[in-house]
């Protein structure tokens, strides 16, 4: 894969972070210190292999079962899988543990209400989405929150034009940037495939 992506400039272009993540994912596995297979779990969900992320995650929660990092990873995990029920439960008992100064959990919690609000229209999810995303902010401000904040007042029906998203956008450039369908289809049609 290295030799392929290398042997062509437009491709290693495209696929130079996902080969970045396939290496991490392998070093990070050869050490079996719990950080590093926190991120080794992570690498593996940016791959597009959230099946694999839980599996490695609920490995590294019978160690440490109060790990807000892996618990949030899995949140996410869950997440990416439409399993928006479990998303909620790890991120609100990620939230307990947390170190202060952290944005992980808000930010799962953004994102799971969101989805849920998504899925079926309450109201309160959506409130609860962009209550999240604006905590995230305040805990850490950073690309990460500023996007989940952003995307959860979009499927709210704020308008890009509304003053905090503006705001946000000057702030940290391109955290409207959709997705690619083309790959969100792709990695769906990945993963329930190896279900």
């Amino acid at each position: 894969f290295r030799a392929f992506v290398q042997s062509n400039q437009r491709w290693h272009s495209l696929l130079e972070g996902t080969e970045r993540d396939l290496h991490e994912v392998q070093l990070f596995l050869r050490m079996s210190r719990a950080d590093a297979r926190n991120k080794a779990a992570n690498a593996l969900r940016r791959l597009g292999r959230p099946d694999l992320t839980i599996k490695l995650c609920d490995f590294l929660l019978v160690e440490s079962k109060l790990n807000y990092y892996v618990l949030t990873t899995r949140s996410w995990a869950f997440g990416d899988l439409g399993q928006i029920d479990k998303a909620l439960v790890d991120a609100e008992l990620a939230m307990k543990y947390q170190p202060k100064g952290n944005n992980y959990p808000q930010t799962a919690l953004s994102r799971a209400y969101r989805q849920r609000f998504k899925r079926d229209g309450d109201l309160d999810d959506s409130k609860s989405a962009i209550r999240w995303g604006r905590e995230a902010l305040i805990a850490n401000r950073n690309f990460y929150a500023a996007n989940q904040l952003v995307t959860a007042l979009l499927a709210a029906g704020v308008s890009r034009e509304d003053p905090e998203i503006q705001s946000l956008e000057k702030e940290f450039p391109n955290v409207i940037k959709p997705a690619d369908r083309v790959a969100i289809e792709s990695a769906t049609d990945v993963i329930y495939e190896d279900v």
